[in-house]
């Protein structure tokens, strides 16, 4: 099977390419903004931020731009999903309570929860193969570092403490 590759090409559309790079398939097409792809590992799921009801929310479509699923549905800003490995689960940030804070959804549009609760800007969630922990940032004590929490919002553990900026936090089962 050839496996696919995302392509953001800052058009209002989420496309995929194969591993060659000889097509391309165009996922979604509506009048709004589709950006922030996340593929599951098997590279069977797709999920996605877009603003087709005004306001930024998550999705997850096959990979072949069948069984669109709009997973959230409320006024804040949801985007930046990460989908877990078998696609099962989808880390994401959300505006709901009027700052940044990570959640967690099933593929199914149901049990979802918000991770963090905090003043502080938490954001651009990695999910980990498995879907059992998410690394992410935040400016909690007032610079950016990076955090890992458990799926549930137990063991939220800070990785980093230094005077640097970090962000796109990227974290695999393997380590890696």
């Amino acid at each position: 099977m050839i496996a696919l590759l995302l392509v953001a090409l800052f058009l209002p559309s989420v496309n995929s390419v194969n591993d060659v790079g000889t097509s391309i398939s165009q996922l979604t097409s509506n009048d709004a903004n589709d950006w922030d792809p996340s593929i599951s590992g098997d590279g069977s799921k797709i999920a996605f931020a877009s603003d087709v009801d005004g306001d930024p929310e998550v999705y997850v479509v096959n990979s072949d731009g069948t069984e669109l699923i709009q997973l959230t549905s409320n006024n804040a800003t949801d985007w930046f999903p990460s989908i877990s490995n078998n696609g099962s689960k989808i880390a994401f940030e959300s505006q709901v309570d009027g700052d940044s804070e990570i959640c967690i959804i099933n593929f199914e549009g149901t049990e979802i929860s918000q991770l963090t609760s905090n003043d502080a800007s938490d954001s651009t969630p990695s999910i980990c193969d498995d879907g059992s922990k998410i690394a992410f940032h935040s400016n909690v004590d007032g610079d950016s570092e990076i955090f890992v929490v458990n799926s549930d919002g137990t063991g939220l553990t800070q990785l980093t403490s230094n005077k640097g900026n970090y962000s796109f936090t990227n974290i695999r089962q393997d380590g890696g």
